[in-house]
């Protein structure tokens, strides 16, 4: 079984209302000195944003049409460990035997070694995909 292709997706988790109570809520206006004049004034919206969380699904393909998930996210936006799983681990990934699954995160974590990039929860999504092949494989749930 080798693995040909790693798909990314990246979800946004809505949160309606999720500020609409908090007594922790910001003023309507921010200054960006300390001696605020009404020119320096600008509305929060403007230069804050709170952005909902964002989960990242993973799915490896396999030559054999079995499909493995994961799902991490990411504690600086999901878009982080989306890019680093497409430009770091893929290729390490792709024409390699999926059930190889110690050799291939040695793998992902040496093409990372000198860039920085992988947070711990790029490697989650992985590992989790590989063994719901490896389960999926074995005929286990």
């Amino acid at each position: 079984m080798k693995i040909t292709d790693v798909e990314i997706t990246v979800v946004d988790i809505p949160q309606p209302g999720v500020m609409d109570e908090s007594p922790a809520k910001p003023d309507t206006t921010l200054s960006r000195s300390s001696k605020p004049e009404a020119s320096d004034a600008h509305p929060i919206s403007e230069i804050s944003h709170i952005k909902p969380p964002q989960i990242v699904v993973l799915v490896v393909k396999t030559d054999t049409e079995v499909e493995g998930y994961g799902f991490g996210w990411g504690t600086k936006g999901g878009m982080r460990t989306a890019h680093t799983i497409a430009e770091v681990f893929r290729p390490e990934l792709i024409g390699n035997d999926p059930l190889d699954r110690e050799r291939l995160w040695h793998a992902a974590h040496r093409a990372d070694r000198y860039g920085g990039l992988a947070s711990f929860n790029s490697y989650g999504p992985l590992d989790v995909a590989l063994w719901d092949i490896a389960s999926k494989s074995a005929n286990l749930p």
